[in-house]
């Protein structure tokens, strides 16, 4: 007999019989069915036509890659009266490669163990199994292949066993959707740092006046502060605001009161003006902003007073304090204080300096322009030196420029100036710039390695995230994946930019690790990025395969569409595109994407003819191909 060549018995008639017929029903009643567990090609015809219910499968077919890993389930339920009492039956599951490589999966965790006194119990037992192996791009094409063995329970140490068979279409190739992931790349930058807004200089002076009095006497304005505001006028400093609060003391009506603490103030303004006449500088006045602000009967002031003075006890303080903070209005309020018995230090110690006019005087401070620094930057940058200049002037001026070879030689020289962190970091970032845009690969690599000494020298001076994340993109585009993830350990997304791209990163890694729910939530918060929202369909997607829930695939086409909308120019996302039509069975859509696919990448062509996610679309493909 045919099955005879492939068993090796040499000696036990019966057991042979009994081994010969178990697999003769297994294996014919698996063809019934479609699926054979192992088989002669020359026994086949004899096998289906006494098959009566075998049934096995393997899900998924063809088997898919997700992570690093294929995963899948085999299942094998024995046709009745195969299995005979006090006989073991194994089946080992390999995975043969084109060139016939046959690799055993899962050791003996990959042996599908039947027990034929299981028939006392169960006369159609069903064996399942969930087996995986670690992916190799040698296994792209081959197919799942099974090895049968049986022996005696009394002497398990004479075992028989069958040659390997492969069945047609049974596990056959792989599936590697997963592997279109597209690498996030990103140079960022550290913050400059400097801050080019108009910086002020404030000079304060006080004038005082009499109670119930505005008229701004002789003697405040031949005082020292007096003198002091006539110096600064008579320099023209060049100044952008002038604030003057007008006050009162705590006596008087609100009407009156409020009178004097504007017209005080009034009278400080108009005084500032007279002498930007006396010096001729009148013109210079209306460039300066005068703020008017009287303040009407607003403790703030009195309290600090009190609490400051040394003319009155911690006792008295705390009466001032209870009325303060009691009930009643400003004027009843004032009208307590003068019953107090110390009343009179009050108003001889406290209340004068409250009647008052203050000004404050916000002077421009004298900076270099941004074409200034511009100019000082260069010169450094050509080796010069240059007084007054600093590092976070010169990222500014490195912020400012788009030639990245400007900023190449601006961040070299800031390193010799300080020898600072961020300037690696943003040296790094530059040349990872240049990689993103070089076209030929080698000078692409002799950047990214540039970049990445630059990168690790800034975080050997002080960690950062902008340092990870650009050490991680830059680990990625030399295709070390797990040395990208590594390194992006512990760092989350956040607000910004730099938060989308984390997220963008993170999602990535999660696609590479078949966590698609967490990609999915990472990508989400991506912000608009093109390669983030062509990465969240295909997560979708492959979430959907794994989880063979067929509700996911509409998901994924709308979200391949929004992936096609944010980059009409990404080919990829036409190819996925695609693949979900494929799975959603619409044959039209997998024409109409594939061909907008092949014109933008031409070498998609090949890849989709051999692609076994159309293996039930030839006819589209070959449509698209036309």
């Amino acid at each position: 007999m045919i099955l005879e060549k492939y068993f090796c018995f040499k000696q036990d008639t019966k057991l042979k019989k009994t081994v010969m017929n178990m697999y003769k029903r297994a294996l014919s009643g698996v063809l019934t069915s479609g699926i054979l567990l192992f088989a002669s090609c020359n026994a086949l015809t004899p096998m289906i036509e006494s098959a009566k219910n075998g049934q096995s499968t393997v899900t998924p077919n063809p088997l898919e890659l997700h992570g690093d890993k294929v995963e899948f389930t085999v299942k094998v339920q024995v046709p009745e009266k195969v299995l005979k009492p006090k006989i073991m039956y194994e089946l080992d599951v390999f995975y043969k490669t084109a060139t016939d490589e046959e690799t055993a999966i899962g050791g003996e965790n990959g042996t599908l163990v039947y027990d034929g006194d299981a028939l006392a119990t169960n006369p159609t037992p069903t064996v399942e199994k969930d087996l995986s192996f670690d992916y190799d791009e040698k296994y792209k094409e081959g197919q799942l292949a099974f090895k049968g063995r049986a022996y005696k329970k009394s002497k398990p140490e004479k075992v028989k066993e069958t040659e390997l068979y492969t069945i047609d279409n049974l596990g056959k190739g792989v599936i590697t959707t997963s592997q279109l992931v597209q690498a996030p790349y990103s140079a960022n930058y550290v913050p400059h740092g400097y801050d080019n807004s108009e910086k002020y200089i404030p000079t304060n002076v006080d004038f005082y006046f009499q109670q119930g009095r505005s008229d701004l006497r002789y003697s405040e304005r031949r005082s020292d502060r007096g003198k002091e505001l006539e110096n600064y006028v008579s320099t023209n400093m060049p100044t952008r605001t002038v604030n003057i609060t007008g006050m009162h003391s705590p006596e008087g009506s609100t009407e009156i009161n409020s009178k004097l603490a504007n017209d005080r103030a009034a009278v400080v303004e108009k005084y500032y003006k007279t002498l930007g006449k006396k010096f001729d500088y009148e013109s210079t006045m209306d460039s300066i902003n005068f703020v008017l602000k009287p303040v009407v009967e607003d403790w703030d002031a009195f309290k600090n007073a009190v609490q400051a003075s040394d003319k009155i006890s911690d006792g008295q303080k705390s009466e001032v304090m209870d009325i303060l903070n009691g009930s009643g209005d400003f004027v009843s309020k004032e009208l307590k204080l003068q019953t107090l018995s110390f009343y009179r230090v009050l108003f001889r110690d406290i209340y004068p300096p409250l009647r008052a006019g203050k000004m404050e005087i916000l002077q421009i401070k004298d900076e270099p322009t941004d074409a200034e620094i511009a100019v000082m930057t260069k010169k450094q940058a050509n080796g010069e030196e240059v007084d007054g200049l600093n590092s976070k002037m010169m990222a500014y001026a490195a912020s400012m420029t788009p030639d990245l070879a400007e900023k190449e030689k601006i961040y070299e020289a800031a390193i010799k100036l300080d020898d600072n962190y961020s300037a690696y970091n943003n040296l790094g970032a530059t040349y990872m710039a240049m990689a993103i845009e070089e076209s030929s690969e080698s000078k692409k690599m002799d950047l990214v390695d540039k970049a990445i000494s630059n990168f690790k020298l800034s975080l050997q001076k002080q960690e950062s995230t902008e340092g990870k994340v650009n050490l991680a993109s830059a680990q990625l585009i030399k295709g070390d994946v797990a040395g990208a993830k590594a390194t992006m350990s512990g760092v989350s997304g956040g607000a910004g930019e730099l938060g989308a791209t984390i997220n963008s990163l993170n999602g990535y890694f999660g696609i590479t690790t078949a966590d698609y729910g967490t990609a999915i939530s990472n990508l989400e918060q991506a912000g608009n990025d093109p390669v983030a929202a062509y990465n969240k369909a295909l997560a979708i997607l492959l979430k959907a395969s794994k989880e063979v829930n067929a509700d996911d695939y509409a998901k994924a086409k709308t979200a391949f569409a929004d992936a096609i909308s944010a980059d009409s120019k990404n080919a990829l996302a036409y190819y996925g595109a695609a693949i979900t039509a494929a799975r959603l069975g619409n044959s039209g859509e997998v024409t109409s994407n594939l061909k907008k696919a092949f014109d933008l990448d031409n070498d998609l062509k090949e890849k989709a003819v051999k692609d076994l996610e159309f293996l039930s679309q030839q006819a589209a493909v070959t449509e698209a191909t036309k």
